[in-house]
């Protein structure tokens, strides 16, 4: 948690703690508060990517959301709409390559289903 780890360490200055502590308590610090922006960001990203019609670019987004610690559930609504994008596509590659079929094979009644 940045919030206690930054408490801790004006404490710590303030009680005169150990310099190399102090620096190395000050590096985490850096570390946790990057990694919540890290986090913070592709959240956003994949909030915002969840109305997107790109099955590819939120694929992509839900990796770098997983690799950067998002919510469980952001990313579980994130793989849901993921397979809804899939599986529209998959309908409508096998319509297309119904009508396909049906237009190489002059078949008008197929062609009106």
């Amino acid at each position: 948690d940045p919030l206690a780890l930054a408490a801790a360490i004006a404490s710590a200055e303030v009680a005169g703690g150990d310099d190399f502590l102090l620096k190395e308590a000050r590096n985490k610090l850096t570390e946790l508060r990057e990694a919540t922006t890290r986090r913070n960001e592709a959240a956003a990203c994949l909030t915002g990517a969840l109305s997107s019609e790109d099955a590819q670019e939120l694929a992509a987004t839900i990796a770098g959301a997983e690799n950067a610690g998002v919510d469980r559930s952001l990313i579980l609504d994130g793989q849901r709409r993921l397979r809804e994008l899939t599986d529209s596509m998959q309908r409508r590659r096998n319509a297309m390559a119904a009508l396909a079929d049906a237009a190489a094979r002059d078949d008008l009644p197929a062609l009106a289903e």
